[in-house]
């Protein structure tokens, strides 16, 4: 899973970059869809996220095994006795890859943020601006309680698990 010879810098910086890798390829297309009315598809959208997930895999799983989220972190600390000391640094460098790329997808489309904004009269924080900020987050749909869309995320990574055990 990992390589005893690299550091734990080397394998954060690893972290940093693969979780980076899947946030510019699938912002990015989600901004460009909704910022410039691109004409892409739910299957469209999703063979770019996976595109960018299998770079992120092959680009950082030789250094620090390409676990790119938290949840996977936490999962094989708990499971596969990953190191314990390893998991906040791996976390933070996931969170900040993932901030960094977010923030870089948002400097690339700025002018169409603001274009957007004024032709469809969006008001940010206002319930419109749920389409934009929609680029970086998803929210449960309207007739889900909170509780309900926590359960929904617990049962999808925990079939994100099953298959990385799988694997």
């Amino acid at each position: 899973m990992n390589k005893p010879s690299q550091s734990l810098l080397g394998q954060c910086i690893s972290e940093f970059l693969g979780t980076a890798l899947i946030i510019f390829f699938g912002v990015g297309c989600v901004a460009t869809l909704v910022l410039s009315g691109a004409s892409l598809s739910q299957w469209d959208i999703g063979i770019i996220w996976g595109l960018g997930v299998a770079i992120a895999i092959y680009v950082s799983v030789g250094v620090s095994g390409a676990h790119l989220n938290p949840a996977v972190t936490l999962a094989l600390m708990v499971f596969k006795n990953f190191d314990k000391k390893k998991v906040l640094p791996y976390i933070a460098s996931q969170c900040l890859g993932a901030f960094t790329c977010a923030l870089l997808i948002y400097f690339m489309y700025f002018q169409l943020f603001i274009e957007w904004e004024l032709l469809n009269d969006v008001v940010r924080g206002s319930n419109e601006s749920v389409a934009t900020a929609g680029i970086f987050a998803t929210f449960p749909l309207e007739p889900l309680t909170n509780l309900q869309a926590l359960n929904v995320e617990i049962i999808i990574t925990a079939i994100l698990m099953l298959w990385v055990y799988w694997l």
